[in-house]
């Protein structure tokens, strides 16, 4: 029973997920009522986890102090600045959305949120399959529905991620696959670089924990494939140039080196000319865009610098860093691997597009129930240790105890 209770939930969460990407396709991503109500239908799970599995609230007060402390941020942003009362939609949906996190991370069961992250990356992994051998193609470019190829290799990266949360092989090869299928369509390059870096540091955090013949055995393979490189060298140069030209187009003249990493330095420089009007408390969240000639900062943290502030980036500096020490001490597999995954990838991710606080998009909600759950996790290892060692009086009591030690 306790079983059926959990997968309901999860699925409820999995399929919420699911609906955001498959309304915006739907809609071209032009419904604003229908994409409000969808996001607003996350109510749904949420309230079936408190009623079918309960809420644990050690360990919350990390996330809600940071939580208080972004809308808080965000509120001063929009003082002088805000034209209209529209913008505060957006900060109502941050709110909502930062409030389901919390309720994500406080689950009892620690294996909701990679099982969340499972059945998304299922659900939304079939659809993208779907949409890359049926969708319009734009300059090469998957743009199926009219939209932009960087909102696909958003979703993209958002399902490969979210593939690593399965705790089976063939359903996180089924995410990965899909996610990178997907990137490669849409040649979104900075989608892609995030989760290759989010991979090599889960490579590394797994040779921390390597041991005994397992150490031995990892060594011997790394020089086995190390020896096979250098034996045939021109194939892995040959190689190497396919995937600089085709898959990076770093020779291509309007996406290369060569154009400013496809005119993104200049939007970068006018998005610092925004932040200065206004360094403190920014222009008002998600307002920098209207007060530039094109499309917004297409970086992560510049964009925060222009639209909140100095305060938030570095309050996004710290959820970054806390979250990737925190998920460190994680000891189930699924839940470290995910959260290692979602922190770096979306770290690296914000360099080329503007996402860092947002709601309404898969990849954003999961990075946001990552942190959460690592610091409430952090936060329950250091109350359980706390707990099992006692106050000082207790301690020498029990090593007083000639008992001590026995069964």
């Amino acid at each position: 029973m306790r079983s059926m209770k959990f997968w309901i939930v999860a699925s409820a969460y999995g399929l919420w997920l699911f609906g955001l990407v498959e309304v915006f396709y739907l809609t071209n991503g032009t419904a604003d009522n229908a994409l409000e109500f969808t996001l607003m239908a996350g109510a749904v799970p949420a309230g079936l986890q408190l009623f079918l599995l309960g809420l644990d609230p050690i360990g919350l007060v990390a996330p809600v102090k940071f939580a208080l402390v972004l809308l808080l941020i965000i509120l001063l942003s929009y003082f002088g600045n805000a034209q209209d009362w529209t913008p505060l939609i957006q900060a109502c949906n941050i709110s909502f959305v930062l409030g389901i996190a919390i309720l994500a991370a406080g689950s009892p069961d620690e294996r909701l949120l990679p099982a969340i992250a499972m059945l998304c990356s299922v659900f939304t992994g079939i659809l993208l399959i779907y949409v890359n051998f049926t969708g319009e193609y734009v300059w090469g470019r998957l743009a199926a529905h009219h939209i932009q190829p960087n909102f696909w290799g958003t979703i993209g990266l958002a399902v490969a991620l979210a593939a690593l949360g399965a705790r089976r092989l063939p359903l996180m090869l089924l995410g990965l696959g899909a996610g990178l299928l997907t990137l490669y369509d849409a040649s979104a390059r900075g989608s892609l670089v995030g989760l290759l870096v989010a991979l090599l540091a889960l490579l590394l955090v797994a040779g921390r924990r390597l041991r005994d013949r397992r150490l031995v055995t990892v060594l011997i393979g790394t020089g086995t494939l190390l020896v096979v490189a250098m034996a045939a060298s021109s194939y892995v140069s040959g190689l190497a140039d396919v995937i600089w030209s085709d898959v990076f187009k770093g020779d291509d003249p309007y996406r290369g080196l060569g154009s400013g990493l496809t005119g993104r330095t200049e939007l970068w420089e006018e998005t610092l000319d925004v932040w200065i009007k206004s360094p403190l408390f920014g222009v008002g969240y998600h307002q920098h865009e209207n007060m530039m000639s094109t499309i917004g900062a297409h970086n992560a943290y510049l964009a925060m610098l222009a639209d909140t502030g100095v305060f938030s980036l570095l309050l996004y500096g710290w959820l970054l860093v806390r979250s990737f020490v925190a998920g460190l001490t994680i000891e189930q597999p699924a839940l470290r691997r995910l959260t290692i995954a979602y922190v770096v990838g979306y770290a690296v991710y914000g360099f080329f597009e503007a996402r860092a606080f947002n709601s309404g998009n898969p990849l954003s909600l999961l990075f946001l129930m990552c942190c959460f759950a690592a610091l409430a996790h952090h936060a329950r290892q250091r109350a359980a240790a706390s707990a099992y060692a006692g106050p000082p009086s207790a301690r020498l009591r029990e090593s007083a105890s000639p008992d001590t030690g026995y069964a």
